[in-house]
């Protein structure tokens, strides 16, 4: 938000501003304010034994619309102190007793481990004392900031923001406040590295193994460069991978020679690879098995320089890390392109808004947007109407503009893939949606229709409006259709009506819903459902509603019954029982048939899952 009111999204002069102000507080210690390009810092209480309180002015400037108009102060504050903790190297917060806390000398009781400023420089000194040229920097800090390019700016904050938790955590936890460290510079890593990995970069022991192995069996160079190319593109190598190699990116001789002056066992060159791996290693043993990270790192007389070495091991201590992710960030951040002005979408990003999917009832009767491509998705959609319909009584929208849409879609030709979902959709429509569950006021009468916009609404009126401006007329003049029906749905179905006769889930429900019998054996059926679970929560596939899974479930586990495999039976009864979480009543029941080995009737379980709803 910090960067939206700067304004360089905006493409109207029109704006709503308003004076915004806050509160921070902060072991930083400066007499003067300090003016940046988005904020200015006043110094109202200065302390050198507790915490300085200083007030944060902003100018929120937001484009006139009919949406929020002052939003996201509470991000504006956080984002600013922010990129004040990171440019001043000093400790912001809104609650003064944190920051003292946090810049303590001594513990707060026996039980008080780890005392920040003894496992990092400045950050909490009690004061950090500044001069004029660290204030003209982070002037340029954040002025460069704010003229990212917004999916920078973006991955810059969140960096930051790790950057800004990674000090916090060191008051309760070394280890996490370790891997948030580390944090910071993989995320940017993964977001903006040109990373191509080789088998050169490949961990050296299993490589040499592995050379060996391929020379050994005599494996073709087609062979060998395939099963190198899959080990070298492992998400586990990538990721430490890249994070090395962006933090070398990043890293300049400036960082060994005048910022090293007067660092206690400064970091050298030569080093510099092996502590980013060892660093990586810790962070991977922490985030994956909670294994602590070196312990020598934790005893505060020991991490006073940037590394230690142990077992001829050079490690970073938090001080050293923290030292060098500040450098590779600033340097990151430096080598951007600036950008004053920028084509972005900004409303989605302000606070307080999220994007939500519209009910089906709204757009899916809109038969102009359907396309083959979409059916699985429609189809998916529909179905949940249904069972709405089924459980709840929920009005059922018309669908015969949609229906007609499918006869043409049909007619011209589809992929195969799409068939079955259209086909099903067509035929569970006319089949079960009868004029009861519909909803006339979006009643599409085809010859009426027509006549209206012959007689001129179509050269006055947009094409959007058709159809809410004609469903009015005919609602209030009660023109109502009594048979919703496309005039040629027998015949369509009896010539596309085969499709459903192959196995697939979109036949087998088709015909559970339809109650006809199913006609594959058990195990295809019994197949086709499982590689459906196993494909539902991927992209563009279809979704059954849990009263249709469960439907299609239990059928499975009666047909079982029939032919005697109890076992089977069992397992799919059982597997019932556990798709129904929260549901006692209809649980009971279903172990009620697998103790009496019963056939349990969909019927029973829907009037079993109604009365629970109820």
């Amino acid at each position: 938000m910090l960067q939206i009111i700067s304004g360089k999204f905006f493409k109207n002069e029109e704006l709503i501003t308003h004076k915004g102000t806050g509160i921070t507080y902060s072991n930083f210690h400066w007499w003067t304010p300090i003016e940046t390009c988005i904020a200015t810092i006043e110094p109202v209480d200065i302390n050198i034994s507790s915490a300085s309180s200083y007030v944060i002015n902003y100018k929120h400037q937001i484009e006139k619309s009919s949406g929020k108009v002052k939003a996201g102060n509470s991000e504006i504050l956080e984002q600013f102190q922010l990129l004040c903790t990171f440019g001043l190297q000093a400790f912001f917060d809104s609650d003064k007793n944190y920051v003292e806390m946090n810049c303590r000398y001594v513990p707060r009781n026996s039980a008080d481990e780890f005392i920040p400023t003894l496992f990092v420089s400045r950050f909490f000194n009690l004061p950090v004392k500044s001069n004029e040229k660290e204030i003209e920097e982070f002037v340029i800090f954040v002025e460069k900031v704010i003229s990212l390019p917004r999916k920078t700016y973006i991955s810059v904050i969140e960096s930051l923001k790790a950057f800004s938790h990674s000090l916090q955590f060191l008051n309760y936890n070394m280890d996490l406040a370790y891997s948030m460290m580390i944090y910071c510079l993989e995320s940017l890593s993964q977001r903006h590295d040109n990373f191509k990995p080789d088998w050169e970069s490949y961990d050296p022991p299993i490589r040499d193994k592995l050379d060996k192995l391929f020379k050994e069996k005599n494996l073709s160079e087609t062979t060998i460069n395939e099963i190198q190319e899959v080990l070298v593109n492992s998400k586990e190598l990538k990721l430490m991978k890249r994070f090395i190699s962006f933090s070398l990116q990043n890293i300049s001789d400036k960082y060994f020679l005048e910022d090293a002056d007067g660092i206690k066992n400064p970091l050298k060159k030569s080093e510099l690879e092996r502590v980013l791996k060892n660093a990586y290693d810790m962070r991977s043993g922490y985030v994956h098995k909670l294994e602590e990270i070196e312990n020598h790192l934790k005893i505060p007389q020991l991490v006073d320089g940037d590394i230690i070495l142990w077992e001829n091991e050079p490690y970073l201590t938090f001080r050293g890390l923290t030292r060098l992710v500040h450098h590779v960030i600033s340097n990151f951040i430096s080598k951007q392109e600036s950008l004053e002005t920028e084509e972005y979408n900004w409303r989605k990003d302000i606070p307080g808004i999220i994007t939500m999917e519209i009910h089906p009832k709204h757009w899916i009767w809109k038969a102009d947007e359907f396309t083959s491509n979409q059916s699985v998705y429609f189809f998916s959609k529909f179905l949940s109407m249904l069972s709405g319909s089924f459980l709840n009584d929920d009005v059922m929208e018309n669908l015969i503009a949609l229906t007609l849409k499918i006869e043409k879609l049909m007619k011209g030709g589809v992929k195969k893939e799409f068939e079955a979902s259209m086909i099903s959709l067509y035929c569970l429509y006319y089949s079960l949606a009868s004029p009861g569950y519909l909803n006339s006021s979006r009643y599409l009468i085809s010859d009426k229709y027509n006549d209206i916009l012959d007689n001129g609404l179509k050269y006055v009126v947009k094409k959007e409006y058709y159809m809410p401006m004609i469903n009015s007329y005919l609602s209030q003049n009660q023109i109502i259709e009594t048979f919703p029906k496309s005039s040629n749905h027998k015949d369509f179905m009896k010539k596309y009506g085969n499709i459903l006769k192959q196995c697939s889930i979109e036949s087998i429900i088709t015909r559970i819903l339809l109650n006809k019998e199913l006609p594959w054996d058990i195990e295809e059926i019994a197949s086709c459902y499982l590689n459906y679970e196993k494909k539902k929560f991927n992209k563009y596939t279809i979704v059954l509603p849990n009263l249709f899974e469960i439907y299609v479930i239990i059928t499975i586990g009666n047909v079982y019954l029939e032919e005697n495999n109890i076992h089977q039976f069992e397992e799919w009864f059982n597997k019932a029982v556990f798709e129904l979480s929260g549901k006692i009543e209809c649980q009971k029941l279903i172990k009620k048939h697998i103790l009496t080995k019963k056939v349990l009737y969909l019927n029973q379980l829907l009037d079993c899952l109604k009365e629970k709803n109820n």
